[in-house]
Formats: structure tokens, sequence, C-alpha cells
């Protein structure tokens, strides 16, 4: 990436995030711009909109791609980002814009506070969405597109999560789309004396296999690209395993199928479920689509005794909140916290700069005159002295710099900060990340 902020531009970094949701987007299209691992799809983000900092969410039920950047650098950017979208879906652009949803600064900050909360899932209290949360911030990282304000929003929003989150009462519906599809079976019993096969070793595949556990089906088989990966969650779950190659035999002889694969195409077409090639009808069968983009070819279910449920078909019984008002108003006072965090930038970063410098003034005028007494050091032990004092200096300024960089209240800090070391009062300078995108959470 070789994006950067303009020069100069002294206004704050906002948020804006532009997506597709179950509730306003249907399937087919959301599968369209649906990303996959691999698909470096923060990176593709960042350059549709021209800034430098970008984070994509895409799940069974959304995809949002989240940016951040200057007020100057964001004019236009919701516009591109759809333009974006709608060539990756291959649609017409206003055809996308009726779709989606865009929202900007405090109220883009409070959608991913309330997103990370289970509050914006269409089962109400969704637990799933923290890791994919996770693993959309990783992928930022690794592709250098996560920046000091994304990061700090998905920090603010994974701790909106599990404050809002608390007060949420899932236990009177499905909280993961796995729990959603069992219960479609309906139940592990339902299972009882069946073969199921589950496509996929991944998180859901994982909790498809805790919940059936149980039923007393007659097999289980796990069916994955890596056959390392699907033999070690077989084994867990005392399931078969069987090589990707071999699916077409294993579906054949299917009564419940689960795909939850991450294929950026259908793995299970009407051929592998055809009754020529399934043997004569044994009764109804099951197939049910986890994958956005699809796993399952939708022609699928015109066949006889077949009955297929995708994502949308599966979201129809949210859960209960005991207290869903108390868990929205933490959501917004989260958000509220990241905006006077964001708010606060625009002095925070030069008080920070102005800190490190003022103490590495002070740091090499005492050596100069320490190491002018000690006659006599060799350049070994010279050496060993900078080291300790750098040392020093680090380890002190390390608590004061967090908490200018990371609190709520950074702006009052950062008064003090003045008050402090004497620092004299100046206009605020651009906002850049200067050690560059973040490496940690």
């Amino acid at each position: 990436m070789t994006l950067a902020f303009p020069d100069p531009d002294p206004a704050p970094v906002h948020v804006l995030v532009v997506g597709l949701h179950a509730r306003l987007a249907p399937l087919a299209l959301r599968e369209r711009v649906a990303f996959v691992p691999g698909d470096q799809a923060a990176t593709q983000a960042a350059r549709a909109a021209g800034v430098p900092e970008a984070l994509v969410l895409s799940t069974c039920n959304r995809v949002e791609v989240y940016v951040a950047g200057p007020r100057a650098a964001l004019d236009g950017a919701a516009d591109r980002l759809l333009a974006f979208l709608a060539e990756r879906a291959g649609v017409e652009a206003d055809r996308l814009r009726a779709h989606a949803f865009v929202q900007t600064g405090a109220a883009a900050a409070r959608h991913l506070c309330r997103v990370s909360a289970g509050l914006d899932s269409v089962m109400l209290g969704e637990t799933q969405i923290v890791g994919q949360l996770k693993r959309a911030a990783a992928e930022a990282r690794e592709e250098r597109t996560l920046g000091g304000t994304l990061q700090r929003l998905v920090c603010t929003a994974l701790a909106a999560g599990r404050r809002a989150g608390a007060p949420l009462a899932p236990a009177a519906g499905p909280t993961s789309v796995a729990q959603d599809a069992v219960r479609a079976v309906p139940g592990a019993g339902a299972v009882a004396g069946r073969v199921v096969v589950v496509l996929g070793a991944g998180e859901t595949a994982a909790e498809v296999l805790r919940l059936i556990e149980q039923g007393g089906a007659k097999r289980v088989v796990v069916v994955n690209r890596s056959s390392a990966r699907g033999s070690a969650l077989a084994w867990r779950h005392g399931a078969d395993s069987e090589a990707w190659e071999a699916r077409a035999v294993v579906l054949a002889t299917a009564d419940v199928v689960f795909a939850c694969t991450a294929a950026p195409s259908p793995v299970v077409t009407r051929a592998h479920l055809a009754p020529d090639v399934a043997g004569p009808p044994r009764g109804p069968r099951l197939v049910v689509d986890l994958g956005v983009p699809r796993n399952v070819e939708p022609d699928v279910a015109a066949l006889p005794g077949v009955a297929l449920w995708d994502v949308d078909a599966l979201a129809g019984s949210p859960g209960a909140a005991r207290d869903a008002e108390e868990a929205e108003a933490e959501a917004a006072r989260w958000a509220a916290r990241y905006e006077r965090w964001l708010a606060a930038r625009p002095t925070v970063v030069p008080t920070i700069a102005r800190l490190r410098e003022s103490a590495d003034r002070v740091r090499d005028r005492e050596l100069q005159r320490a190491l002018a007494r000690l006659e006599g050091l060799g350049e070994r032990e010279q050496a060993v002295v900078r080291e300790l004092a750098t040392r020093l200096v680090n380890k002190l300024l390390h608590p004061p710099m967090v908490a200018l960089a990371t609190a709520p209240e950074s702006a009052e800090l950062t008064e003090t900060a003045h008050r402090l070391f004497g620092f004299a009062p100046e206009p605020a300078l651009e906002i850049v990340e200067a050690a560059g995108p973040s490496r940690s959470a």
C-alpha cells in the first residue's frame, strides 16, 4: 500500500462504512459481493476508496467495508466503494445502492459496536460475529490497512460487544448460524438413524458437529479440502472423514448435508444429488447451505425429495432479549467514547511526539554529561550506559503515552500533559500514524 493522507489536512480522521445486510439485500446479490479468505479484501477496499485504512467484514449475513481517513479524503469515498462493490457483483451501481447502507462518523462507530454485540444480527445476540470481526481485523493487519483509527474502533467495538451483549438473553433462540441450521433439521434428535455429511472443517462445521454429536446418527462424515484438518475435526467428534475428491460418492449416501465451506463457488451440484446418482428414494433429504457465496447450486431445490435451506431461509427466528434497551444504551456509550478519543487525536498525536522529543533531548544531554565524567570507558561500556538510559526513558514514558493514545478522556490528559511538562499550546498537526499501521490488537 502506498496510499497516504493528504498533506496538509488538519481535519480529524473520520470513519465510513458501506455495507449490505440480509435485511436489505437478497442472498443472490450478497454472494456476488462476498469476500473469501485470500481475496485481499481490505487492500482492494483501501485502493477503491483512496484511503490508507480499510477493513472488510464479510459473513453469511453481511458484507461491510469500513474505511478511515481525513474528511477531505472521505469525500466521495462512499460512491467509490459502492462502484467497487457493484463492479465486483457485476451489477449497475444504482441497483446495488438500492440495497446498501452508508454511515459515517459517530453513526458508523455505533453501528460496529451494535454489530459486535449481536444487536444488528438476524439472530439477536449472535455470538459468532465476535470471532468474525477479530478475523477481519487480523486480515486487515496482515495487509497493512489496519491503522490506528480502525484498530481503535475494532477494540472499542469488541469491548462494547462484551458489555452490551451481557444483557441479552439468548436462551430462547439460536445465537449462531450453526445452531439455527441444526434446529432446522429440526433438532439433533432428527438425525437419529440417518447419514449426515458435513462439508468443511471450520468454526461453523465444528459447531454443527458438536450440536449433532449425541443425536444418534447412523453415520457422520466430514469432507474437507484439507484431509488432515478434516480428519482431525472428525476424530474430535467421533465422526468419519473422507477425501474431498470422494465427496460425490459420500453425498450420494447422505440423508442430511451441512455445507459449511468458504469456497467461492458451489461445491454441491444437482448432479451430486440427482436420483440416478443418489439411488432410489429413501425418504426426505435435507441440504443446509451455510455458505456465502453459496456452497450448493440453487436448482438442487428442484430435485424430488430434496429440501434445500440457505442462510436466508434459516434466518426467521430471532433470539429473545431480556433487556435490549440496556444493551443498546451500552453500545451507544462505547461509541461515544470512541468519538471522544477520535476528536482528541489532532492534539494527542503532536503531544505524544513532543513528549518523546523532549525526553530524548534530556536523555542525550545527560548522557553526554555522564560519559564525559566517566573517563576511560570502552565502547562496550559506553553502549551499556546508553542502552540503560534509553530503556529507563522508554519505560517511564510508556504509561503516559499509552494513556494519551488510548484513553477516551485523552483530550483532558493532553491538557494535563502540557501543564506537567511545560509545553506551550500549539495548533493541531496533521494526523498520521507515525509508526505505520499497527501490528497488535
